[in-house]
Parts: structure tokens; sequence; C-alpha cells
């Protein structure tokens, strides 16, 4: 209830279909349906698979979706100015409300944006849980790297060790990448088998009670087979880390995301590995693994608040050889900053 009357509705009508939205706004996990928000009342409505369930809900009005139920409330109430979300609205909902009111105004907002980018305690919770699993299951694949097993079999490993655990889904592919297939930023995890003195890169995020996790985590396998290669890896994972670690270190109520960002690009250059930089350095997330904002000089002007959950996760990539991410989900807390990813 306090959602629906945080979004401030003071005149004409609000419209949102977008399932997450409704998740966040209600609690209530729906494939399809409607609410309709107005000054004095907010509706909800869904079809006759949701009725019952939807019952208990606070803070909206549960209305059968028959027919033209809902264009036949929009037309009654004949707002003269209709908010749609800006980032999910899309142009054939547009126009089903341009045809049911012509003289209406329809407008973009960002207001689900700018409300779920600080974190209830709630939401904290469910974060803590599904990061401490998504660590737990992480442990649980490097457990299993033998040499010959495959990327795909350990994120398996992985998928299956946290599904059995509670996890609803994958908050993302799970990116698993041996040797020179961790150079690829965004690697899609294939069947390329594990040899010794190989460099392993996992990324991977579960899914607890529909909140999000991510975390990167890099590994040398069976160093002692190529000790060269492993000294120059441990060289660059050791610049990767200091870069976490200053990034880090700036973070508190106030500062810029982008100086952030801006501190990581620095140190890179100084060392004299920027171009080897191929990815901004962070981002939000929650009940998406991607929420606004990004922790980039392309953001600029961004504050971070308390309640805050974002990733800080610099990678180098050196083409022929190897990539190397290192990555933690942080939640700005009134204490300072907290991993909810594991161990550091």
């Amino acid at each position: 209830m306090q959602r629906i009357h945080n979004l401030k509705i003071d005149e004409g009508m609000m419209f949102i279909d977008h399932p997450t939205d409704i998740y966040y706004l209600l609690g209530e996990k729906v494939s399809k349906g409607v609410i309709l928000v107005f000054p004095d009342e907010t509706l909800f409505f869904v079809d006759s698979r949701y009725i019952d369930a939807c019952k208990s809900v606070k803070g909206a009005t549960v209305l059968l979706n028959e027919g033209t139920s809902v264009e036949d409330m929009i037309k009654s109430k004949n707002p003269s100015k209709i908010l749609v979300d800006g980032k999910t609205c899309k142009f054939d909902q547009y126009n089903y409300l341009k045809r049911i009111l012509p003289e209406a105004k329809i407008s973009g907002h960002t207001r689900f944006q700018e409300m779920r980018v600080i974190k209830d305690k709630d939401e904290i919770q469910k974060m803590k849980v599904a990061g401490a699993l998504n660590y737990a299951g992480y442990e649980h694949a490097m457990s299993c790297l033998r040499e010959g097993i495959s990327e795909k079999e350990v994120a398996w490993e992985y998928e299956k060790f946290c599904k059995e655990r509670g996890g609803e889904a994958l908050s993302f592919e799970t990116i698993v990448a041996f040797g020179v297939n961790s150079s690829y930023p965004h690697y899609h995890t294939g069947e390329t088998k594990l040899k010794k003195g190989m460099a392993v890169l996992m990324d991977c995020g579960i899914t607890v009670d529909s909140y999000t996790s991510d975390m990167t985590r890099d590994h040398f396998f069976e160093k002692e087979a190529n000790l060269d290669d492993y000294k120059l890896w441990k060289t660059h994972f050791d610049l990767v880390k200091e870069s976490y670690n200053r990034a880090v270190a700036k973070i508190k109520p106030g500062e810029m995301f982008s100086n952030l960002d801006t501190e990581v690009q620095d140190y890179a250059k100084k060392m004299g590995v920027d171009k080897n930089v191929k990815h901004m350095l962070g981002h939000n997330l929650g009940l998406d693994i991607h929420e606004w904002p990004r922790v980039s000089v392309k953001f600029p002007n961004i504050e971070i608040k308390e309640n805050m959950v974002f990733t800080i996760e610099p990678g180098l990539y050196f083409e022929g050889k190897w990539g190397i991410r290192y990555e933690n989900t942080l939640w700005l807390s009134g204490q300072g900053v907290q991993i909810l990813s594991g161990r550091s």
C-alpha cells in the first residue's frame, strides 16, 4: 500500500501492466494484469486464473478482467492525463491507450526505477539469502573442477545445486569460461574442456523470492602445470583486485557513481592496461539483474545513497590469453559497505 501511495498520483491516471512493476507494487506474481492508479483509488484487473489468489491484495480493489473491462473503466473515468512507464511501455500499449482516449495526454515516467533504487529491509534480506546461496553454488561448482570437465557441466552443477536449495531461477545465463574463452567479457558457456594450467572465470547469479544476485570469481586450475602463465595471470588478477578495492574505498553516501568508475579508469591508465578495460564498472540490481543506474562515467551526477544495492566488477581482458573480472554485490548500509555475495 505504501508503494502505491508513493507514486503520488494527483491527477489523471497511471497505467501499469508490466509483471515486475505489478509484483513490486502489490506483491502478486501474475503473467498478465493491469493496475489503474487514480488520485482516489487503485484498481487491479486480473483474469480468472488469478482472481481468487489475488483477493487478499492490500492497497487495491481487485476486479475480474473480462472482455473490455479495463477499457470501460478508463472511459468511465475519462482522465485527461495518462502516465506510463517510460522504460517498459511498448508502442502497441501506447496505441491501445490512444485508441481508448484519443484526447488524453500520454506521458512517460521513471518513478519505478527511482523507487526501486532504494531497497527496504525485506528486499535486503531476500538479497542476502540469494547472495549466500549464490556463493555456496559457486563453491560447489569449483569443487567439481577436474581435468576434462566441460564449461557446461560446471554451469549445470551450479544450477542444480542452487535450485535444489531454494533457487527459483538463474538471474542470468551462467558464464563459465576456461582459458582464452575468459577473454570475452560476455562469453557464452560452451563445450570447452578444462586442462591443467588453464584460467577459469565464473560469473553467476541465482534468484530467490524474485530477487537476483550476481558475483564473478577467477581461478587458475593446477597452476603447477604452467607456472609462467600463472605468474602473469596473478599479476593481472592483482591489478583487477586493486581496482576493486579502490572503487569500494570510495563508496559512501553522497559520492557519485561516476567517480568510482573514474578512479578505476585512472588506475588502469596509470598501470598501462586501460586498453584492456572493456565494460562499465557495475550496475544496480534487485528484481531485475540490471537496474538503474549503472556505475559508470556515462551516468554522471548520480549520488550513492544508503540502502542502494549494486555491483562493483572491474575487469581486464587480454586477447589470446584470458580475462579476469572480480565482482561482488554490495549494500551500502547505515554501517557502511556490506558484501551480499559471500566472502570477499
